[in-house]
């Protein structure tokens, strides 16, 4: 499995550049879902507070998950530190402007030596790549709570427009938006290269997220 994948390729290294090693497979997509979540918040929230304001994400309330098969078999993933801050007038929405960043160290498959394997060159490339960013474009109401998110993410050099559905509630000056999505880890460079040869991970990742975003004074 991934496991000893990663012995084969390690080989002799230590256990330290293993965990040096930065995130992996699916990464890219989960900073593009949260990004949106964030903004279609703010909309939401524009009914309680008029004028231009500012959100954060809270991150310590925030996590993406991620599911992809790993040897045939199913298997869950996470980011659990993201952090941005958006300005919203929901008198303007489509002058709502937002960047998110997600830690991609903040990888977790559920072992240390997997989590470090798809933190690697040849998936996300940590060391060179520490930081998913996403950067909203347009903001656009649909039905009810759903709106569509249209941004550029950036995954290990590599720039993609998304478009983002996202469901929204919220409450006071704090906002909840969930929603998911399914993408190609491919499209953004990820696991492609030689240690993809020690072990079979589906190109198909699907991506969930919760995010909590919250009104500054």
């Amino acid at each position: 499995m991934i496991a000893a994948a990663a012995r084969r390729v390690a080989g002799g290294r230590t256990k330290d550049r293993h965990a040096r090693a930065r995130a992996g497979a699916g990464a890219a997509t989960p900073a593009a879902f949260t990004l949106a979540a964030f903004i279609g918040a703010l909309a939401a929230a524009g009914a309680a507070a008029a004028g231009p304001a500012t959100w954060r994400i809270d991150p310590a309330a925030s996590v993406v998950r991620f599911d992809l098969t790993v040897e045939g078999a199913p298997r869950e993933g996470r980011f659990s530190e993201v952090s941005g801050s958006a300005r919203f007038d929901p008198d303007d929405p489509s002058s709502a402007r937002l960047t998110l960043d997600i830690d991609v160290s903040s990888l977790d498959l559920g072992d240390p030596l997997e989590s470090g394997f798809a933190q690697g060159a040849d998936w996300f490339d940590a060391k060179n790549h520490p930081v998913a960013r996403y950067r909203l474009a347009r903001l656009q109401e649909r039905e009810g709570a759903t709106f569509e998110a249209l941004g550029d993410l950036t995954i290990k050099g590599t720039l993609k427009v998304v478009r983002t559905p996202v469901t929204v509630t919220f409450e006071g000056d704090a906002a909840r938006a969930t929603g998911s999505l399914t993408f190609d880890r491919r499209e953004f460079g990820v696991g492609v290269g030689p240690s993809t040869l020690f072990v079979s991970i589906g190109a198909e990742t699907s991506v969930s997220f919760e995010i909590i975003a919250r009104r500054e004074e």
